[in-house]
C-alpha cells in the first residue's frame, strides 16, 4: 500500500501589522478596565466592562468574563493592588514609627513639672503629641485626705528597642499579591526583597 503525498502547499496569511495607537487604546481600555474593577471593590464585572468599553448589557457579561480570565489582565490586577497597598502601608507604617519616636526620645520637662504634676492638660498633652508617652496615671491618697495623682511614664529604652525591632521587621519587605482568575479573589502575601 502507498501513501501518496499532497503536493498541494497552504496559502500562507499576509502579515498584519499592528497600528502602535491601536495598541495604546487597547491597553488603556484594558487599564481603565482594572481600576475600574478595584475601584468597585470587584463586584459587577460586566457593569464595570460596560462602562469602560461602552458596549450592550447583553455582550458585556461574555466579554468580561473573558477579559477577566486574560492572564495580562490577572497580571494588571495584582500590580495595581500591590501598588496600592504600599501606598496604604505608609501612613500606617509613618503613625507606628512616629508614635515609638515619641516614646523613645520624650523630655520628661514636656510632661511633667518638679512638683511631679502634668504641666499641661491631658487635652494640651495629646494635641503635643505627647500623651503617648503617659502608661499610666494611679490615684494614691495622701495624709490629708486628698489625693495626688501618680504618673507612669513610657520606658524609652524599651521604645528604642522596639523602634529598631519595628525598623528591621518593615525594611526587607516587599508586597506580592496573587490571584484567582475565576472568583476575582486575592491574597496578599509580605516577601523579602528579593523574593518574587
Amino acid at each position: 500500500m502507498s501513501v501518496a503525498k499532497s503536493t498541494r502547499k497552504t496559502p500562507k496569511k499576509p502579515l498584519i501589522k499592528k497600528d502602535p495607537q491601536t495598541t495604546r487604546d487597547v491597553l488603556a481600555k484594558r487599564e481603565a478596565f482594572v481600576r475600574a474593577y478595584i475601584e468597585n471593590d470587584f463586584h459587577d464585572v460586566s457593569k464595570v466592562y460596560q462602562k469602560v468599553y461602552g458596549c450592550s448589557a447583553a455582550s458585556s457579561v461574555s466579554c468580561a468574563s473573558r477579559l477577566l480570565r486574560d492572564a495580562n489582565i490577572q497580571t494588571m490586577l495584582a500590580a495595581e493592588l500591590a501598588e496600592g497597598l504600599k501606598l496604604a502601608r505608609i501612613p500606617m507604617e509613618k503613625r507606628v514609627v512616629d508614635v515609638w519616636m515619641r516614646r523613645a526620645f520624650y523630655d520628661v520637662a514636656d510632661i511633667l513639672d518638679d512638683n511631679g504634676s502634668l504641666v499641661d492638660t491631658m487635652v494640651n498633652l495629646s494635641k503635643a503629641g505627647l500623651s503617648v508617652c503617659i502608661d499610666g496615671i494611679d490615684v494614691k491618697p495622701d495624709k490629708d485626705g486628698g489625693e495626688h495623682y501618680v504618673y507612669k511614664l513610657a520606658d524609652r529604652d524599651k521604645a528604642l528597642e522596639m523602634l529598631q525591632k519595628y525598623a528591621q521587621i518593615i525594611k526587607p519587605f516587599d508586597a506580592k499579591v496573587t490571584g484567582s482568575e475565576n472568583s476575582g479573589a486575592f491574597v496578599v502575601e509580605f516577601l523579602k526583597t528579593g523574593e518574587k
